[in-house]
C-alpha cells in the first residue's frame, strides 16, 4: 500500500534518527503490528514521508506474512500528527502466494 503524507512521518523520522513514529496497523484479526515486529512485518520500498515536510509526498509498503488472518488491514494509526498535517492510504490489490 502507498501512505501519502504532508507533515507526518510515515516509518523513519529523519528529524529523530529513529523508527519510533512509525505507522503501526490493526490487522483482521484485531492485532497491531509494527514494522519489522516479526509476525506480520511490513517492509519500506521508498520512503518519501521520512522528512516531515509540508510537501506532498508518499511511502511504499508491503506486508509479509504466513498468517492470513492478520489480513486485510482493517486500521491504522499515525504517530505526531498536528493541525497542519494530512495523510492517507491508497491499498492496491493483494497478491496471496
Amino acid at each position: 500500500f502507498k501512505f501519502k503524507c504532508k507533515g507526518v512521518v510515515a516509518a523513519y523520522d529523519t528529524q529523530h534518527s529513529s523508527y519510533a513514529s512509525a505507522l503501526k496497523y490493526r490487522g483482521d484479526d484485531g492485532s497491531v503490528h509494527k514494522l519489522l515486529d516479526g509476525e506480520a512485518a511490513y517492509y519500506i520500498g521508498h520512503d518519501g514521508c521520512q522528512f516531515r515536510t509540508m510537501v506532498d509526498a508518499e511511502t511504499q509498503f508491503t506486508i509479509r506474512t504466513t498468517d492470513l488472518t492478520l489480513l486485510p488491514v482493517r486500521d491504522f494509526s499515525v504517530a505526531n500528527v498536528n493541525r497542519f498535517s494530512k495523510f492517507g492510504l491508497d491499498i492496491g490489490n493483494v497478491c496471496y502466494l
